[in-house]
């Protein structure tokens, strides 16, 4: 990588080796303070001149760049040098810290090419050898030097904070956030940059774990799905957030566990979305209530999914316990030209029963895609190795044992839950203690023998989000 910055230094250089000169020669006019201030003129001047380039390096590119680039300007608003002591010269013992953390970048799943640092290490060794020359001779280069060492520290602890990757149109996940412009000054300062990336790192075990199997594995493309896995887990927000109970959806993995505390007290096979209305992965919303014997209501694309039918006989909808409405008025099914009639002014639902799509109990929660956990009369796809079978909601195979995870604490019993759920009639319930949902998106974790296990990208997000690492 060539050098990232030319700045007209001349000038200062003549005038602080004038002053140097006259304190040789004369003895009259220099001192310290004196060669202190022409110092500061300089670096203040060449630290300007830097970022009205603005500039970040050829490195820092990505859906964190903006974030880099809005930082390095507040980090140099001061128009000081962080990593290097103006006064003497001398290099602080955060960029040691930082480049052995950099150097590390790769047990991460992350290249540390793609934080330049071979340039930093090479401008490191240039301007600070073991035999180290005059320090007056370090001027020029010390504020080029500075900023692509913050410019390549924001790049790295933005990615290890919020990943590489982005999401897309069917990820909803709430980033984690860190006040980098004053905590990574603040590091360097106290000599923490260790900490600081220690902090940065993901909480979560499988994290950790996948680290592990990242370190010893051979296969390059399963290194890759290890990598990418990763990031997705630096997409999260901490685990902390996600309070004491949730309910945890992988679904490329087909299964949904309840976690209460450290522990998984119920794990259950799950039915997600085809891959042509996939299941979206949304993390940390809030579960609002538990609704036994719930109706349906048929969501308009669903319904038309199904048009053939209708149109050849729309007694089906009463045979299905479906009401029909036309523009707000209740109507029998045979009266409409369902052929041309505009799907807009048609609401159809389902009411409750054994073979209501919802079947006997549905988990309502805060979302922007409108689905649902609920159960379902088809109890026979729960046994298939491939379960991307739904509309896009999750049903669970389990639902009375979720419902009984979620009421715990409450006056509900497994009895009155199952009679509840069987009443035929619709019949809501809060949620004693907070419960948040997750749907998320790994297709590598690690089981509890400590084995790494596989499962297929189903949606097709491993091959999009490759090519973003």
């Amino acid at each position: 990588m060539t050098k990232l910055y030319h700045i007209p230094y001349t000038l200062a250089l003549l005038v602080i080796g004038c002053q140097m000169a006259c304190q040789n020669n004369e003895g009259a006019s220099y001192n310290a303070s004196t060669a202190q201030q022409y110092t500061q003129q300089y670096v203040q001047t060449t630290m300007a001149q830097i970022a009205e380039k603005d500039t970040i390096g050829t490195f820092v590119n990505g859906k964190n760049a903006a974030n880099v680039q809005t930082a390095l300007k507040n980090l140099y608003n001061k128009k000081a040098l962080l990593w290097q002591d103006a006064k003497s010269r001398d290099a602080k013992p955060a960029i040691e810290q930082y480049l052995k953390q950099l150097r590390t970048a790769a047990a991460n799943g992350l290249n540390p090419a793609d934080y330049g640092l071979a340039n930093i290490e090479k401008q490191y060794a240039a301007l600070y050898p073991s035999n180290s020359p005059e320090p007056y001779n370090r001027l020029e280069q010390l504020p080029a030097f500075d900023h692509l060492l913050s410019a390549s520290a924001l790049a790295y602890a933005y990615d290890m904070l919020r990943g590489r990757i982005s999401g897309g149109g069917l990820w909803d996940v709430p980033p984690r956030n860190r006040d980098l412009i004053n905590d990574l000054p603040k590091a360097i300062a106290d000599g923490k940059i260790t900490e600081l990336f220690n902090q940065i790192e993901p909480n979560y075990s499988q994290y950790k774990l996948l680290r592990k199997q990242l370190a010893t594995e051979t296969n390059a493309d399963l290194k890759k799905r290890i990598a990418l896995n990763m990031d997705r887990y630096r997409l999260m927000p901490s685990s902390d957030s996600l309070g004491s109970r949730y309910v945890w959806v992988n679904i490329p993995e087909f299964m949904l566990q309840f976690v209460e505390g450290k522990d998984t007290t119920a794990t259950m096979n799950i039915v997600v979305g085809e891959p042509k209305n996939a299941t979206p992965v949304v993390v940390n919303k809030k579960m609002n209530s538990v609704i036994f014997s719930p109706v349906w209501n048929v969501p308009t694309h669903i319904a038309y999914e199904e048009i053939e039918y209708i149109l050849k006989n729309p007694a089906v909808l009463i045979v299905a316990d479906v009401d029909v409405w036309l523009d707000g008025k209740k109507v029998d099914p045979r009266d409409i030209d369902w052929e041309n009639t505009a799907r807009s002014r048609i609401k159809m639902r389902q009411r409750p029963k054994s073979t209501n799509s919802m079947g006997l109990v549905k988990f309502a929660f805060d979302n922007n895609y409108g689905v649902y956990l609920h159960d379902s009369p088809s109890k026979e796809v729960f046994s298939h190795t491939n379960r991307a079978q739904s509309h896009g909601c999750v049903r669970v195979g389990n639902p009375a044992g979720l419902a009984a995870q979620v009421l715990k604490g409450s006056k509900w019993t497994d009895g009155n839950i199952r009679s509840a759920m069987n009443s035929g009639k619709q019949q809501p319930t809060g949620i004693p203690k907070p419960v948040r949902v997750n749907f998320v998106y790994f297709t590598t974790y690690v089981d509890k023998g400590g084995n790494l296990q596989t499962r297929r990208d189903v949606y097709g997000h491993d091959s999009r989000q490759m090519k973003q690492l």
